[in-house]
């Protein structure tokens, strides 16, 4: 599973993913999290949104030195975009 869960400014979630380098869902709160992780990957999964928004809670890299913040995605967001767009 290479999706990254992440909090939002506003303190909801959002789901990253670096494969195709864009925000899959935003403006979710834990439950919606755990719903979609459940649903996509099953127990295995819901058990790793719980980990890691657990994690994201108390200010822990959730995912090591791969660990992107909401703003890092957004600025890649936005770079990938510009990018694009001077094709």
């Amino acid at each position: 599973m290479s999706w990254q869960i992440l909090k939002e400014p506003n303190g909801g979630y959002c789901i990253w993913s670096p494969i195709v380098e864009d925000l899959l869902y935003y403006n979710l709160t834990e439950d919606d999290v755990i719903e979609i992780y459940l649903e996509k990957f099953g127990v295995s999964g819901m058990i790793s949104a719980k980990e890691v928004i657990g994690r994201i809670q108390i200010n822990v890299r959730a995912y090591g030195d791969f660990t992107l913040t909401f703003d890092e995605v957004m600025d890649h967001r936005t770079w990938k975009k510009s990018k694009e767009s001077n094709k």
